[in-house]
C-alpha cells in the first residue's frame, strides 16, 4: 500500500495546485486517469475544516463510519438488528479494515461505497421514500467518480435482486419497486456518462495503466498461484480466527437457501471470479468482498437456534475482534 499511499498524495497535492490555479472542471476530471477525483476533492474540502494534515485521516474516518453503518443496515434489512450488529462489529476489527482506515487510499472507500450502494438499493427495492431513491442515485455516481472498481461488487447484488422479484412478478409493488432501481441506476449512468463524455478513451489507458500495476513475480506466475491468489489472501484480511469463523459459517449458510443467503453469495463470488482472471492482482481489489464475509458470520451467528451456544458464540467473536485489534493480527 506504500505505493499507493504516495501516488494518492501527489494526486491530492496536483488536485489542490489546479483549483488554486484556477483551472476548469473538466480538466480536474482527467488528473489521473486510474483514480476519479471525488476522493480528492472531497479531501480538499475536508482541509478547510480540519486542517490539511487532519483531512487526510478525516476523510478515511469518514469512509469507515460510512462502511459500519451500511454493513449495519443491510444486516438490518436482510436478517434483523442481531444480524447487523454483529456484522459491522466483526467488520470493524478486520485487521485489512483498520490498517486502511488509517491510511489516505483508496480502498476503504470501495468497500463503504459498495456496502452503501446495495444498502440503498435493499431500501428502495422495499419501496422506501423518494429520500433512498435519490440518494441511491448519488451514490452510483459517487462511487463512479472515486473507483469504477466498486461495479464489481454491485453487479451481483443487483442481479440476485432483480432475479428474485421476477420469480415474484405476481406481487405487483415487488414490480414496481424493481421499476424504481433500475430507473436510478440508468439516470445514474446518465450522470456518469455527462462526466466522462469529454474523454471516451479514458477507460481504454485506465486499462493499459493497470495492467503495469500488480504483476505477480515471474517466478509464482502458475495457474494455480493465479487461481487461488485471492483465497490465499484472506487470512491475511480477516485473521486467522475470523477465516476459520467464515469457512464454518458458509458450511452452515449453505444449508439455509434463503434470500439473504443468496444475494451474499452473489456479492462475494462474482468479484472474485473476475478479479482472479485478471493479470494483475492486489489483495486490495477485494476489500469490497470484506463487508459481505462478515454479515455471512453474523448471519450463520444468528441462525444458531440455541439462545446459550449462540451467546457463547457471539462472546467469542467480540473476544477475538478485541484480541485482534490490541495484538495488531
Amino acid at each position: 500500500m506504500g505505493k499507493d499511499y504516495i501516488i494518492h498524495l501527489n494526486n491530492q497535492m496536483n488536485f489542490i495546485s489546479k483549483i488554486n490555479a484556477g483551472i476548469c472542471l473538466k480538466e480536474l476530471m482527467y488528473l489521473d486517469y486510474e483514480y476519479p477525483p471525488l476522493f480528492y476533492a472531497i479531501a480538499w474540502l475536508l482541509k478547510y475544516i480540519t486542517g490539511a494534515y487532519q483531512a487526510m485521516f478525516l476523510i478515511s474516518s469518514m469512509f469507515l463510519t460510512m462502511l459500519l453503518l451500511s454493513v449495519y443496515g443491510v444486516g438490518k434489512t436482510l436478517g434483523n438488528r442481531v444480524v447487523g450488529i454483529i456484522a459491522a462489529y466483526i467488520c470493524s476489527f478486520f485487521p485489512f479494515i483498520y490498517k486502511t482506515s488509517i491510511q489516505f487510499n483508496l480502498e476503504l472507500s470501495t468497500a463503504a461505497l459498495s456496502s452503501l450502494i446495495i444498502y440503498l438499493m435493499l431500501r428502495v427495492g422495499e419501496g422506501n421514500r423518494l429520500i433512498y431513491k435519490i440518494l441511491l442515485i448519488l451514490a452510483i455516481v459517487a462511487a463512479g467518480l472515486t473507483r469504477q472498481l466498486i461495479i464489481l461488487f454491485v453487479i451481483g447484488p443487483l442481479m440476485c435482486y432483480s432475479l428474485n422479484c421476477f420469480h415474484n412478478r405476481e406481487n405487483v409493488k415487488k414490480s414496481h419497486n424493481i421499476r424504481d432501481v433500475w430507473a436510478a441506476l440508468i439516470i445514474s449512468f446518465v450522470i456518469l456518462l455527462i462526466a466522462y463524455y469529454h474523454d471516451l478513451n479514458t477507460f481504454d489507458r485506465l486499462i493499459g495503466k493497470v495492467d503495469e500495476r500488480g504483476l505477480i513475480d515471474s517466478g509464482e506466475v502458475t495457474l494455480l498461484y493465479h487461481a487461488f491468489y485471492y483465497i490465499k489472501a484472506i487470512p491475511g484480511q480477516l485473521s486467522w480466527a475470523y477465516t476459520i469463523c467464515f469457512i464454518m459459517a458458509l458450511g452452515f449458510v449453505f444449508k439455509l437457501g434463503e434470500y439473504s443467503t443468496n444475494m451474499f453469495l452473489a456479492w462475494f463470488i462474482p468479484p472474485l471470479v473476475v478479479l482472479t482472471c485478471v493479470y494483475n492482482k492486489f489483495p486490495e481489489f477485494t476489500i469490497g468482498n470484506l463487508p459481505v464475509i462478515a454479515l455471512i458470520i453474523a448471519l450463520a451467528v444468528d441462525k444458531v437456534k440455541s439462545v446459550k451456544l449462540k451467546s457463547i458464540i457471539a462472546v467469542g467473536v467480540v473476544v477475538v475482534g478485541v484480541c485482534q485489534y490490541f495484538n495488531n493480527f
